[in-house]
């Protein structure tokens, strides 16, 4: 049967998209870097595949639409950590 993900440090999550939001709004290659390590804080968690599916969007440079798609996700991560 399938392992069940691991848990999302939103914490962490929401340090790292805050760190690249103004790399990707102002076109900085370092975030590259940066997306790399929120892969790998969100490996084998839930959100894994959908920040996974963003990859293909920073090889093409696209960060104005990596942005616009990754800004939901956190907001939606954060929601969640609501009471």
């Amino acid at each position: 049967h399938p392992v069940s993900p691991k848990p999302v440090d939103t914490q962490a999550f929401a340090e790292q998209v805050d760190a690249l939001r103004p790399l990707l709004a102002n076109n900085r290659f370092d975030a590259v870097v940066r997306f790399k390590n929120l892969q790998a804080l969100v490996a084998e968690t839930e959100l894994a595949d959908e920040i996974n599916a963003l990859e293909g969007l920073l090889r093409e440079m696209r960060f104005d639409l990596m942005l616009a798609r990754l800004l939901p996700i956190a907001d939606r991560l954060a929601s969640k950590e609501l009471p």
